[in-house]
């Protein structure tokens, strides 16, 4: 089953996509009632060209199935793109559950799973669901315990990572000082 699944985009070592797709954590048994569940943590990288090829016909077909074995899911709804900001002073809820979405926000595009049937053990006993998210929180740094509407879907996000700013104020109070600078992987367009 989709617990949930995180495709975020960015810039990675070409050998870093020879590496085979792993369990990066160990698994996690979860008991609900008299049925017992194991999850795991599953990282792999794919190039762009190859997800995009798979991604088109994901969504002529609703079949899910990037590493090879085909994820079950309820109704796909696909959300369309938002912005979600980095975290400031209160940071967007939505970022418990995306990577590294601290410099200068993320684009998502969100395939929602309407009938959460998969997942209803999970909402029927949310003390496991607290459980769960708090073993796959000291291997991974998200807490899906937190936004439980989101378990069963699909995210696309997409860092906004070609520019960075900072911004701080003089020490009179009375001007900004902005500095932005490119992201030192991106390839120089000019």
């Amino acid at each position: 089953m989709n617990l949930y699944t995180l495709v975020r985009f960015g810039s990675f070592q070409t050998s870093e996509f020879r590496q085979s797709p792993r369990f990066i954590s160990d698994r996690f048994n979860i008991q609900i009632g008299n049925e017992n569940f194991t999850f795991g943590i599953y990282h792999f990288k794919k190039e762009l060209l190859e997800f995009a090829r798979f991604y088109s016909k994901f969504l002529r077909n609703g079949n899910w199935n990037l590493s090879g074995s085909t994820l079950h899911q309820g109704t796909n709804k696909v959300i369309p793109k938002q912005f979600v900001p980095s975290d400031g002073t209160f940071g967007p809820a939505l970022n418990k559950v995306l990577k590294n979405n601290f410099f200068n926000g993320s684009y998502i595009i969100e395939h929602f799973d309407e009938t959460k049937k998969e997942v209803i053990p999970l909402f029927e006993a949310s003390e496991k669901l607290v459980e769960l998210s708090e073993k796959m929180e000291k291997n991974v740094p998200i807490q899906i315990g937190s936004v439980s509407d989101r378990l069963g879907n699909i995210i696309l996000q997409f860092p906004i990572e070609v520019i960075r700013s900072t911004f701080s104020s003089s020490a009179d109070s009375k001007s900004v000082e902005v500095n932005s600078k490119f992201f030192q992987d991106f390839p120089d367009i000019s």
